[in-house]
């Protein structure tokens, strides 16, 4: 009986052995399968290996790691979580499954929950690209995109070659709306092999596109922007008036007016009798004061151009901060003249009238120029005009009335005649 114990004992040891043995050898192999199955983007095949290798030896972090990917990669994200959370609870220090389960988070819009895992795994690997990457996903996602280039350009420190990464950063500077940068990234990307990148070079960095978007950020008062897109358009365009003319508005938009000023100078170099460039000019000057100097290069440029309908209204809104109104007028008649749906010179003459005691022909005009839709700030003027209007054509129809009285005609059966 003994030696029954014995030998069932020893048989049991054996047995142990040989799985061990076995298992040890299997587990690299199914491990070198699976990996290799994923890499070829065989899914399927890569996660019967993954799902061998975890029944041979169920505590091993990294197998669940990767048939996390697995299952991420299937589309299956919440087995990869559950994969992931198990290789964490197995190894608090494996980082692969935390900025695996970060890419995961980031599919599922859990932005927040991705930059925690990241944060992590930075903490774990500082030169984890991986993870920069993804934390710099989740905040562009979020809105975040001066928090997002920090740590795209980061990324891209550590390896340069990361075509994602340089292409996700074009993707952040477009919607920050700066196509300098975001250009130049996705040059970088398509040089890389990120096939996607050309697309988006076709369409943003065209010079149409750039002149294009520079145009919306002007109308939409976005200066700053609409500089920045001149400027770009401009180095592949060095000879383009409208790109100038556009950008030296602009920076006098922002009260910048040396390089206001450089720009037109530069329109005058390229083209010398551009009267636009002497508008330009003069302009900037009436902004500084120089209201002498302003009139004169208005007259020159009017000189060259007679019928610019807007020379003669900045000329006539010259003489209109200088106190001329009368002779504003004239210029704003002119501007009309040639120009019927010039907005801004029916509310200069308007106003000019308006202050002149023509109070009813001066609200007329500025009544016009918001229909032709003139944004006015001084609105009280727009509500004492209409009062100022309605009182008028009241007084014209008792007027009417009483001349049909003098005159013996009824006005029920005016209509008649």
């Amino acid at each position: 009986m003994e030696n029954q114990i014995k030998y069932f004992f020893l048989l049991l040891i054996f047995t142990q052995l040989i799985s061990l043995y076995i298992s040890a050898q299997d587990i690299n192999n199914y491990n070198e399968k699976g990996l290799s199955a994923y890499s070829s983007g065989n899914y399927l095949e890569a996660l019967d290996y993954f799902n061998v290798l975890i029944s041979l030896n169920p505590d091993v972090a990294e197998s669940y790691s990767n048939r996390g990917l697995t299952y991420k990669s299937l589309g299956n994200y919440n087995k990869a979580i559950a994969d992931f959370n198990k290789a964490i609870a197995l190894n608090h220090s494996l980082e692969s499954a935390y900025v695996n389960r970060s890419t995961v988070f980031i599919l599922l819009k859990k932005y927040l929950n991705a930059i925690e895992d990241c944060n992590i795994a930075i903490k774990l690997n500082s030169q984890s690209y991986v993870a920069f990457n993804n934390r710099a996903t989740a905040n562009s996602y979020l809105g975040n995109y001066e928090e997002a280039i920090i740590d795209f350009e980061t990324t891209l420190q550590i390896d340069s070659t990361y075509a994602m990464a340089h292409y996700s950063l074009a993707s952040v500077y477009i919607l920050m709306g700066d196509l300098i940068s975001a250009c130049k990234y996705l040059h970088n990307a398509n040089n890389l092999g990120y096939n996607e990148a050309k697309k988006l070079i076709d369409f943003y960095c065209s010079e149409d596109y750039l002149l294009h978007e520079a145009n919306k950020y002007y109308s939409e008062n976005n200066y700053k922007l609409c500089i920045t897109n001149l400027s770009q358009y401009i180095n592949k365009n060095p000879n383009s008036l409208e790109a100038y003319s556009l950008r030296s508005l602009s920076y006098l938009k922002l009260y910048d007016f040396d390089n206001a000023k450089k720009d037109v100078l530069t329109i005058l170099k390229i083209q010398p009798n551009s009267s636009e460039g002497y508008f330009l000019l003069g302009s900037i000057e009436n902004l500084q004061g120089a209201n002498l100097e302003s009139i004169n290069h208005y007259n020159f440029g009017l000189s060259l151009d007679s019928l610019n309908s807007q020379g003669y209204l900045g000329r006539g809104m010259v003489k209109y901060d200088m106190g001329n109104l009368k002779e504003a007028i004239l210029d704003f008649d002119k501007a009309i003249f040639l120009d019927t749906n010039n907005a801004e010179a029916y509310y200069y003459r308007g106003s000019a009238n308006y202050y002149t005691t023509n109070v009813f022909i001066g609200c007329l005009d500025m009544k016009k120029s918001i229909e032709l839709g003139l944004q006015v700030n001084d609105s009280f003027n727009e509500l004492d005009c209409q009062t100022i209007i309605n009182q008028n054509r009241l007084k014209n129809s008792n007027n009417e009335s009483n001349n049909d009285r003098g005159l013996g005609v009824s006005t029920k059966n005016k209509s008649k005649y």
